[in-house]
């Protein structure tokens, strides 16, 4: 059996994973191991009928009907880990550190799958405390959330392009980007290796792209099987690992900065530059 592999581009060798559901096929390209859906629904199924707002609530009504126990026991880790660090913010800490410093310059952050912009702008304000002035741009699918990201925005100059991720950037001058973040998005893009490809001349001289997905290759998903929360049918249709992630930022034209994965984490998060 062969497919297009979304992380070379090309027809590969593939076989079929125990992991399928409903109909959706999750399939491992037997060249890069890449697990990945065979069949995702288009741009238009998720926006109209997938929409994320929904599917997430959706996957945890299920989740909890499934296994209420583990999820009870899921939901309270969740707010301890919130108690614990209720201003943890990953993605700006990785921002800050891999950022050009050039004096006080103003950045601008591209936020691809904004959802309502919460993100972005926090990570607006933690720059401009650190002396730094933002304007943030976002790209969502999502007419309805798109819409919220625009009204966060307008405080920061910033705007909001309603379309798919790669119609998106097309829209994006080139070299005008410092940050590029994709937080909990790469795995719902059916076509990961044409929008980075499409996003690197986006990036200025020394810009970053920090990127965020599940981790296929995590503890809890050995031990979960099939239960793990990562699957999710079928708006999650790339199951990366830090390899397989690594593999098509290569392919893509860039390189690793930094991986970050945490052992008793789902997910993890990945820096990458473009190649010189």
């Amino acid at each position: 059996m062969t497919a297009v592999c979304p992380l070379v581009g090309r027809p590969t060798q593939t076989a079929a994973t125990p992991y399928s559901r409903g109909g959706y096929r999750l399939v491992r390209c037997l060249e890069t191991d890449f697990v990945y859906l065979e069949n995702p629904p288009a741009y238009e199924e998720v926006r109209d009928d997938f929409p994320w707002e929904q599917t997430i609530q959706a996957e945890r009504d299920r989740r909890r009907q499934a296994e209420p126990v583990f999820s009870r026991l899921s939901d309270g880790l969740k707010r301890l880990k919130l108690w614990i660090a209720p201003r943890r913010n990953h993605t700006y800490t990785l921002a800050a550190k891999t950022v050009a410093t050039d004096g006080a310059a103003p950045l601008r952050l591209l936020d691809v799958g904004c959802g309502s912009g919460l993100l972005a702008v926090d990570c607006c304000e933690r720059f401009a405390a650190a002396g730094r002035d933002v304007t943030p741009i976002g790209l969502e699918l999502s007419p309805q959330l798109a819409n919220a990201a625009a009204q966060r925005f307008a405080d920061w100059s910033g705007d909001v392009i309603a379309a798919p991720a790669l119609d998106g950037v097309a829209q994006i001058e080139d070299h005008s980007i410092h940050v590029a973040t994709l937080v909990s998005f790469l795995e719902h893009d059916p076509r990961p290796l044409e929008l980075l490809r499409a996003l690197r001349p986006k990036l200025a001289r020394d810009g970053v792209a920090i990127v965020k997905v599940p981790n296929f290759a995590s503890l809890n998903r050995r031990l979960r099987g099939k239960r793990w929360c990562g699957f999710r049918f079928p708006d999650h249709v790339n199951y990366f690992t830090p390899r397989t992630l690594g593999v098509l930022a290569g392919e893509a034209g860039y390189r690793v900065v930094r991986t970050d994965r945490p052992l008793l984490g789902d997910n993890m998060y990945m820096v990458i530059r473009p190649a010189a």
